[in-house]
Parts: C-alpha cells; sequence; structure tokens
C-alpha cells in the first residue's frame, strides 16, 4: 500500500512538471530548474538598421519597385555646353527626375546628376502648417507620432514639435531645407524628418512647410543614362528592424529558448 502511494505521489509530480513545462512554453515562461535555474525575464524592444541595395536600369517613363518603394523615372536630360541646351547624348553632364512613391503615394520627386547621390527618406509625406506659432491640428504623421511646424523663414528653416498620439511634446527643434534630422524616442523609435520647403508670410502669421517623416533612408545614384530613354540607377537603403535583449545589467548571460530570451536567476 505504501509503495502505492508512493508511486502515485511519483506519478503527480511529473505530471505536474509536464503540465507546468508546457504551460510555460504557452506562455513565454520557463519553471524555475527546467533549463538550469534560467527565468523568463522582462525584454527591451530596441531598433537597428539593416542595409540593402540594387543596381537597375529604369526605362523612361516607366517604373521599378524595390523594398516596397516604386522609383518612377520622369525625365532624362543631358546639357550640352556647345549648344546651350537640354539634348543629345548624357557623356557625363546627365540628369535624371526620379519620382519615389509607396502604395501609391508620392514621397519625393527630384533631380539627381549623374555621378551624385541624392538622400531622402522613406515614410510619409505632407504639409504642416500653422497660425502665429499655433499648431492648429495640421501636421504629419508616422507611427504614433506627429510633427508640426510652428515657425519658420520662407525656404530657409522651420521650427517643428513632435508629439505623441496624447498630445504631449517629445522633441521642439529647428531644421533647415533639404537636409534629415534623426530623433531617438525612447528605447526603440526612430523617427526621421526631412524639409522639403517651407513658406512663411508676415502679413498673415502663417507658416507651411512640405515634411517628409520616416525611419528609412533612401539613397539614389545616377551611374549612366540616355537621354529620353533609361537611366541606371543604385538604389541603397537603410531600414529600421526590431529585435529583443534581456533588460538585466548583463544580458550576456541571458540564453535563447525557443523564440524567447531567459537570464540567470
Amino acid at each position: 500500500m505504501e509503495n502505492k502511494i508512493l508511486l502515485l505521489i511519483g506519478a503527480v509530480v511529473i505530471i505536474s512538471i509536464v503540465l507546468s513545462f508546457f504551460a510555460g512554453a504557452i506562455v513565454g515562461t520557463v519553471p524555475l530548474g527546467i533549463i538550469g535555474g534560467y527565468y523568463s525575464c522582462p525584454r527591451w524592444k530596441c531598433t537597428s538598421f539593416k542595409y540593402s541595395t540594387t543596381q537597375q536600369i529604369i526605362n523612361f517613363n516607366s517604373s521599378i519597385s524595390f523594398n516596397g518603394y516604386d522609383f518612377f523615372l520622369r525625365d532624362v536630360l543631358s546639357w550640352s555646353q556647345s549648344s546651350g541646351n537640354f539634348s543629345g547624348n548624357i557623356s557625363g553632364n546627365g540628369t535624371a527626375l526620379i519620382q519615389v512613391s509607396k502604395d501609391g503615394n508620392v514621397i519625393d520627386t527630384f533631380w539627381v546628376l549623374m555621378g551624385q547621390t541624392y538622400y531622402t527618406l522613406g515614410g510619409n509625406t505632407g504639409i504642416a502648417s500653422s497660425i502665429n506659432f499655433s499648431i492648429n491640428n495640421t501636421g504629419v504623421s508616422y507611427k504614433g507620432y506627429t510633427v508640426y511646424v510652428v515657425d519658420g523663414e520662407s525656404g530657409k528653416w522651420a521650427q517643428i514639435q513632435i508629439r505623441d498620439t496624447a498630445g504631449s511634446l517629445v522633441v521642439s527643434d529647428i531644421i533647415n531645407k533639404g537636409f534629415v534630422y534623426s530623433y531617438y524616442i525612447g528605447n526603440s523609435t526612430v523617427l526621421k524628418v526631412k524639409l522639403i520647403d517651407v513658406w512663411a508670410s508676415a502679413k498673415t502669421g502663417r507658416v507651411s512647410a512640405r515634411l517628409i517623416v520616416g525611419d528609412t533612408d533612401i539613397y539614389i545614384t545616377l551611374l549612366d543614362a540616355e537621354y529620353k530613354s533609361w537611366a541606371s540607377i543604385k538604389i541603397s537603403m537603410y531600414y529600421p528592424y526590431t529585435y529583443y535583449v534581456c533588460s538585466e545589467e548583463n544580458p550576456g548571460n541571458c540564453v535563447v529558448y525557443g523564440s524567447c530570451r531567459y537570464c540567470p536567476i
């Protein structure tokens, strides 16, 4: 009788351990001792950047796609010093008009010269405006944050505010036309802003700015081209990806078990 009771207790213990193990796997934790004294720790959400590049030929008035973005060749011109006109073969003096869009929405349109690189952003674009320093709810939003403009000088600079969904101010900065500015918000959010252009009226007190707000760097280099025919371009993109690390002081001591990361007790 005593042996039967001991066997029953042993069976209950084994069943409890097995059930505990599978329950832990479901909720993302492992019972203590199952993998040598590790426990599921809180994790930090971190962001880094990946790099990808391609070199392709775009036909005139056509587009190519790369990493979810569309690149449309609107024009190819060449400056002829002898005639003073845009015509003839490229021969090192060419320029291409390229339009970048995503999901049918145009993000940026620009000329890029032969052998040179144009830098822009992937994200959302729009016009932010204010009247007499009041932001009047007109801004450009991206991933839970909205960029407003509160002041500026035509064709030169703009003062921006970045606010979260609750309307709290998280960033205030002055940015110059044509430049990209990066902002790190919290542990994982990277937000970048490019000022395409800005207009200010002393008469009405209104300031408007065309902005790109996103998190993807796009570099476009014009390698070769033929007048009104095609362009060979190199596209390089840096885009964010999310990963998790243990929130302990020494995450190097953590181990990976399944899809979770565990730290020493």
